[in-house]
């Protein structure tokens, strides 16, 4: 009995098997499964054909910013901590010598048919001399000198004369708010160079006739504000805590 039993059941599943079989709708089933297996490979493939030169190109930035471009000269390369050099490859361009500079800004006056004057040309030197090896720097104080097709330096752009005013002013025990306003206002004067300032203030201490004890501790002042210049974020709010400084000790 339990032969007879287990033969029924193996004879109706071979039926089922059979009629699903001849079933169109199976196929159809079958066939619609196949496609979308074949659809979410190529969906698959395909987007990884396309990241592939996204993967490349974020390597590439990747590397890039690994990279540190030492631009004109050494100078900026102290700003950036030794554990981040140590993990880097530093590039040190050639600085062109400073008639390369004179030749290059040359170049562009008579490209853009700028009207230059004959006592413009000492003026140029100077602006080249000061800012040198900054070519960027030159270029747009130059550029912002010329008015209607004419160079036109209206000053020399030696600021000792502002920096000894501004020294001037501390050592008189003048209000200090006032000074910092006097300093914002003439930001045009200094080309909002505050660190060129700051050096050029550091030599009208050095050049100052104050003691010499007070000239050593007003030196150490400038230097350290200085110092900091290349690692603050405000450079204005810098030189006013150096004149603060300062003003303590002359």
């Amino acid at each position: 009995m339990n032969y007879s039993m287990h033969s029924t059941s193996t004879l109706t599943r071979a039926k089922r098997t059979v009629s699903t079989k001849s079933d169109p709708l199976f196929f159809r089933l079958l066939k619609l499964r196949a496609w979308m297996a074949k659809l979410r490979l190529s969906f698959w493939t395909s987007l990884i054909t396309l990241l592939m030169p996204v993967k490349e190109l974020c390597v590439m930035l990747w590397k890039s910013m690994l990279v540190i471009p030492v631009l004109s000269s050494l100078a900026t390369i102290h700003r950036i901590i030794q554990p981040i050099q140590s993990r880097c490859q530093v590039f040190t361009d050639f600085t062109p010598p400073i008639g390369e500079y004179a030749k290059r800004i040359s170049f562009i006056l008579r490209q853009e048919k700028i009207q230059v004057g004959k006592e413009q040309i000492e003026k140029i030197k100077e602006v080249i001399r000061y800012h040198y090896p900054d070519l960027r720097r030159i270029i747009n104080y130059i550029q912002r000198s010329v008015v209607d097709g004419v160079l036109s330096i209206s000053s020399t752009i030696n600021n000792e004369g502002f920096a000894q005013e501004i020294l001037d002013k501390t050592v008189n025990k003048e209000d200090l708010m006032s000074v910092r306003k006097f300093v914002i206002e003439s930001e045009q004067t200094f080309g909002n160079d505050y660190p060129k300032l700051m050096k050029d203030l550091f030599n009208a201490v050095y050049k100052s006739s104050i003691s010499e004890d007070k000239k050593r501790l007003a030196l150490l002042q400038v230097s350290e504000y200085l110092y900091r210049s290349a690692l603050v974020m405000d450079q204005e709010i810098n030189f006013f805590s150096c004149l603060i400084a300062l003003a303590s000790v002359v």
